[in-house]
């Protein structure tokens, strides 16, 4: 029996919207910090505002070593630190560079020792009673009194972070704060109360190293509502002039599959025009052969 066009149209319409279905599956994930996870753990949108910007992604020790950047943004670093990534970091600082490694995992203390640097992350999720949000896990920090500093924000909105130390303190939670050692998201024995710095500075290499004990505050969900007003200036500061996005051992690199695939031809003009041109070329020849077939079905009767 012989189909009408218009049925015919409705199934390829249908076929459409499941490719399109399909697509959204293969270039999204689920994974905590991902630059593919759409979701409010994801890095989405910072990256948008990356692209926005003209900012670049670093993928490979070899293409840091001729980046054309003036400050590289490290986020959750993640383990193996290889020998060649540690020396094209120490080049990017010894050009003048600027690094930013925000994160409050384990990882980041060995990051920064294979460096060089004498800044480090602390044990325990600070807490306080001045927050952002209806929770003690959300602690505001505050810009100390000094005379310059990346994106000189007032202050911060964080979520669940974890105090650090370093030379110079940029900014810091107010005197309402604590480590919670264990977690609960209370004031227990040994837990001290006094402000805890969150951002300091360093000299190193001849170029600055910042460390952000908070490497969330760049997911999709601090992005959103007064958080993003709040952490606006901070955010906004790295992404002015030529800012980079560490892809060698940041957790926003990593997806799933053929995720990276898409996401290379979502961010190359001639791939994208390629892929265009040839989804467009395949339609039209299983129409041409679909058109054919039926003249010849109605010439045959």
């Amino acid at each position: 029996m012989a189909v009408s066009k218009k049925v015919r149209m409705v199934i390829y319409v249908i076929y459409g919207i499941a490719i399109v279905m399909l697509l959204a599956q293969l270039t999204s994930t689920n994974l905590e910090m991902s630059r593919y996870n759409y979701e409010w753990n994801g890095t989405s949108r910072f990256f948008e505002l990356l692209e926005e910007h003209h900012g670049l992604e670093v993928p490979s020790p070899e293409s840091l070593r001729s980046v054309q950047a003036d400050t590289l943004l490290i986020l959750e670093p993640e383990e193996p630190f290889s020998d060649e990534t540690i020396a094209a970091y120490q080049g990017f600082l010894s050009r003048g560079g600027t690094i930013i490694i925000a994160g409050e995992r384990d990882a980041t203390n060995r990051l920064l020792e294979s460096l060089g640097s004498s800044s480090r992350t602390l044990k325990g999720t600070l807490c306080s009673v001045d927050t952002g949000y209806s929770t003690p896990f959300t602690p505001i920090a505050y810009r100390v009194p000094i005379e310059d500093g990346i994106g000189m924000a007032d202050r911060m909105i964080l979520n669940r972070p974890v105090g650090v130390t370093g030379p110079e303190v940029i900014m810091e939670t107010s005197l309402l704060s604590w480590r919670d050692l264990d977690d609960d998201g209370r004031i227990g024995g040994g837990e001290t109360i006094q402000t805890y710095p969150v951002l300091v500075r360093e000299s190193l290499h001849n170029g600055t190293l910042y460390l952000l004990g908070d490497g969330s505050l760049f997911i999709n969900g601090m992005l959103e509502g007064h958080t993003a007003a709040e952490n606006g200036k901070f955010i906004g500061a790295i992404l002015e002039g030529r800012p980079a996005m560490d892809q060698i051992v940041s957790l926003t690199r990593r997806g799933d599959g053929l995720l990276p695939l898409f996401a290379f031809i979502k961010s190359t003009y001639m791939a994208k025009m390629a892929l265009v041109s040839v989804t467009v070329l395949l339609t039209a020849f299983l129409w041409w052969r679909r058109e054919a077939r039926d003249e010849g079905e109605e010439d045959g009767a």
